[in-house]
Formats: C-alpha cells, sequence, structure tokens
C-alpha cells in the first residue's frame, strides 16, 4: 500500500481513543449530532436529517455492493449491541460517501461566480483511480460512527492540497481524514453496552474489511445531511 499509513493512522486514533476515556457518551457530547437532525424526528426516534446547503467533492455515491453490505451488517451488529430503545441514525447505503473538500457550509454564503470558480479548478484536478483501503471502524465520542478509510498515493490529501491552492474563499473548516462515516449513536448506551461497544471497535479497529476502488470523485450539492437529497454538478474521472 502506498498511503502514509502511520500519520493518517494516528490522526484518527487522537480522536478516536478520547470516547473511552468516559463510562459512557455524555450529552453534552451528542448534541453536535443531534443537531443535525429535526428535533420532532428525534422525539419519536426515527432520526431525519436537516435541509441544508453544503457544496463538497465526494467519492462513493454509490459505493460497490460489497462495500454496502459491509457496510450494512456492521451497522447490524451495532445494533445489536445497543438495542431498539437507543435513538441513532444509519446512513443509506446509497448515500455513503468518503469527502475530499467541503466549498460551502450551510451558514456561508454561495453564488453562480463561486461555483463556476469551483468547476473550473476540478477541470485542472488530474483525476486517477486510486484503492481505498478501509481498515478499522471507530465511534468518536459525538456519536459518530466510521470506517476508517486509507487512500492509495494519499490521493484525496494530494486533491486537497490542489484545491486549497487554488481556491481562496475554501472554508477553514475541512477534514483531514479518509474515512467514510456510517451513522451517529444520538442518546447515551449506559454503562454494560458502552463496555460491550468499546470492546467491539477494539476488536476490529485495525480490522482490513474492503478495497474500494474509486475511480471518479462528485461535485455534490447537499440539499439535506447524509446525501438523502443531492445533486451533482460535475463529475471529475481519469480523461476529464
Amino acid at each position: 500500500m502506498d498511503y502514509d499509513l502511520e500519520s493518517l493512522n494516528n490522526e484518527y486514533n487522537k480522536v478516536g481513543h478520547l470516547t473511552w476515556l468516559e463510562s459512557d457518551f455524555k450529552r453534552s457530547w451528542l448534541q453536535s449530532s443531534r443537531d443535525l437532525f429535526d428535533d420532532d424526528s428525534l422525539s419519536a426516534k426515527v432520526p431525519t436529517p436537516k435541509n441544508l446547503e453544503v457544496y463538497a467533492l465526494v467519492s462513493g455515491l454509490e459505493f460497490s455492493k460489497k462495500m454496502q453490505d459491509i457496510v450494512a451488517n456492521l451497522q447490524l451488529e451495532i445494533d445489536k449491541i445497543i438495542g431498539p430503545s437507543i435513538t441513532r441514525y444509519w446512513v443509506e447505503p446509497k448515500n455513503l460517501g468518503v469527502e475530499y473538500c467541503v466549498f460551502k457550509w450551510p451558514d456561508q454564503q454561495w453564488d453562480v461566480e463561486i461555483k463556476e470558480g469551483v468547476c473550473a479548478v476540478l477541470r485542472e484536478v488530474n483525476f486517477t483511480p486510486f484503492n481505498l483501503y478501509i481498515c478499522g471502524i471507530q465511534i468518536n465520542r459525538d456519536g459518530c460512527v466510521i470506517l476508517k478509510g486509507y487512500d492509495q498515493f494519499q490521493t484525496i490529501q494530494n486533491i486537497r492540497k490542489k484545491i486549497k491552492s487554488s481556491l481562496q474563499f475554501l472554508p477553514e473548516k475541512q477534514s483531514r481524514w479518509a474515512h467514510v462515516p456510517i451513522g451517529r449513536i444520538l442518546d447515551p448506551v449506559g454503562e454494560s453496552k458502552f463496555i460491550k461497544l468499546q470492546e467491539f471497535v477494539s476488536a476490529n479497529h485495525a480490522m482490513h474489511f474492503h478495497t474500494e476502488m474509486i475511480d471518479d470523485a462528485k461535485f455534490v450539492h447537499e440539499k439535506q445531511w447524509y446525501m438523502v437529497q443531492r445533486e451533482v454538478i460535475m463529475r471529475i474521472y481519469q480523461g476529464e
């Protein structure tokens, strides 16, 4: 594998280990996750992601059937641990993705000229297909459940650098990872279930679940969190 395993793995671990310093999720930790969903839906324990306006570059949407099945099985395993009374949200298989960068968060301005500028920069990106290695699962203390991804040749990282150097308005808040978000736990689970979650994550923290070939990236207008509603503005791939 040609990615920098150690540095990216350290980035994951720096956040992931914080979850298990306590005996359960704190409600204050979970609030940032709960804020992504409509209040009434949380009360009904059937979380519905809020509508929003985000523009981003992602891959996936959709991943391979094998990748989708692996994620569904992991979601089911966590469901078995936490039980039906705990509010959670699982990303639908067709909505799974890995994020390169965000061009606009919901609270920022956007116009046609900015959109055209992004498209111009993306046309200059030399996209080469690469493997995304899915090695381990992580649950952050805000309840976010992710698969740890490692991008071959540091492709995602290099595209981020290209975009950052070309777009002065790029939001400061950006991911440094290559992870795939698969859902969120939205309630404290209790000490015994929390221990079982920790054991599950520990047993699978470095598991090589899958290698996904990534052959394109999509400039997406996300209209509802977790890509429930979205529009693909532009696709970049080898040869474009």
